[in-house]
């Protein structure tokens, strides 16, 4: 997490001198800003400013990300195909590392080392391509009922959640090119998300397709909106 939050923030210097700023824009700005003074009390008054306990910092994280990565969308610079792209082919090499590492395992072609973490876990299984999770310790096993991938990232779940946007960037780029490479990255992000069984974000994902698929044949029936 400090690692994105610090790239981001090398961007947004470096780009900063081309970033223009409306005054709706503005106003957007100083709500992000009054919620992050809010949060902040909170976190500091109610939860003593806990790191690794309950607590808002998640969101904090997660609005500051926002905030600077919604100024960097602002400069002349920025070139939002060109992002989709990188964001696809990142997504795909992350999943492809981590579909390595879960068949490596299942089939003892990959070892493993116990490595000792800072955060939500303490300690973590880790191999070529990331980390690995479990469910459970029904069997007593050091992994448990069902392995979960999860890359680099700190739980499956978190993995999830960053895989879904590229997800629908990938099926944009299928749909538009409907080559092997765009059906080969659409395929393995699809795959890496399914093997972190994060069922909020997998359902997520089927519910969004869903829901537009059902706008869009309201909007014009009789045409497939999804693959069309």
């Amino acid at each position: 997490n400090m690692v994105i939050f610090a790239n981001i923030i090398v961007l947004y210097v470096h780009l900063s001198k081309t970033i223009s700023i409306s005054s709706n824009f503005k106003r957007y700005l100083i709500t992000i800003f009054l919620i992050q003074i809010y949060l902040v009390m909170v976190w500091v008054v109610v939860y003593d400013g806990n790191i690794y306990g309950a607590g808002p910092r998640s969101f904090i994280k997660v609005m500051t990300l926002i905030l600077f990565s919604a100024l960097i969308m602002r400069s002349r610079q920025f070139d939002i195909v060109k992002f989709n792209v990188l964001f696809i082919n990142i997504a795909f090499l992350l999943s492809l590392s981590s579909i390595f590492l879960y068949i490596g395992y299942n089939l003892d072609y990959v070892s493993l080392s116990w490595e000792r973490l800072e955060g939500h876990y303490s300690y973590m299984w880790k191999g070529f391509g990331g980390y690995l999770n479990t469910i459970g310790n029904a069997y007593g096993t050091n992994y448990g009922s069902q392995i979960r991938s999860q890359s680099f990232f700190s739980e499956p779940a978190n993995f999830a959640q960053y895989l879904t946007i590229p997800l629908f960037f990938a099926l944009q780029q299928f749909i538009l090119n409907r080559n092997m490479m765009s059906i080969i990255k659409l395929l393995t992000i699809s795959v890496a998300l399914i093997l972190t069984f994060s069922v909020a974000n997998i359902f997520g994902v089927i519910f969004a397709i869903l829901l537009y698929t059902v706008l869009s044949s309201i909007k014009n029936p009789g045409k497939n909106k999804v693959l069309n």
